[in-house]
């Protein structure tokens, strides 16, 4: 794969957008000294912990360079940051036994040496395994085997933050499966903490915003799924 050599446009124009917005259709410079002093700076600026702090590192750097050289106004670029919550959510785990493609359910494991694997909680309904789309998710395990308790597989669990590497991501648009309406997650999400407060997925949503947009067996549905966990 070759090296890539032209960083510029990530790196420096990721890192000044907000000065040419101030000016957008200046053909002569990045931002007039005029919509410089008139916008100043950004008031306030939102995002996640982690991709914002790593973003404003290279805002900065890029805005103090600029101020320096006399093209920007303000010495820093940002005055406020606020980092959004963090979604968390319920991870799923299956164990493994060592060196085998053997799977052991919950309650059983304290009977082997297996270390705990993230699985897809989408594959898992109630914490029990479904087996089939066990097999078919990836193909190191299209020959996995199991030892089951009374038949079925269990799986433990436990509140994460929500991330594709701990396969407990869940599309908003699966939640139709307990609701015909496809917003009810929104206002749901919103209605249940600030914007800078961490919060888990699963509901339930809050009364108020279950009872504007669903009817009472819907409403079930939802409960049904926060007391499983």
């Amino acid at each position: 794969m070759p090296l890539e050599k032209s960083t510029m446009p990530g790196f420096a124009g990721s890192s000044a957008y907000y000065l040419r917005y101030m000016d957008p259709r200046n053909d002569e410079a990045l931002v007039s000294r005029e919509a410089d002093e008139y916008w100043r700076s950004v008031d306030l600026y939102v995002g996640g912990t982690e991709h914002a702090t790593g973003h404003l590192i290279y805002s900065r750097f890029w805005n103090k360079f600029l101020h320096d050289l006399g093209y920007s106004v303000e010495d820093e670029p940002f005055r406020k940051l606020v980092n959004q919550g963090m979604i968390q959510g319920r991870s799923n785990f299956v164990y493994l036994i060592p060196g085998t493609n053997k799977f052991v359910s919950l309650g059983l494991k304290d009977q082997y040496e297996t270390i705990s694997v993230h699985v897809d909680v989408n594959i898992v309904y109630n914490d029990r395994l479904d087996l089939d789309k066990f097999r078919a998710w990836r193909p190191d395990y299209k020959d996995a085997e199991f030892v089951l308790e009374d038949g079925e597989y269990i799986c433990g669990w436990a509140i994460e933050k929500m991330s594709k590497s701990m396969y407990n991501v869940v599309n908003p648009d699966h939640s139709r499966h307990s609701s015909p309406v496809r917003d009810v997650p929104r206002p749901g999400r919103a209605g249940q903490a600030l914007g800078y407060q961490g919060n888990r997925w699963c509901p339930p949503f809050p009364p108020q915003v279950l009872a504007h947009v669903l009817g009472p067996r819907e409403v079930a549905c939802h409960r049904r799924c926060a007391d499983s966990g």
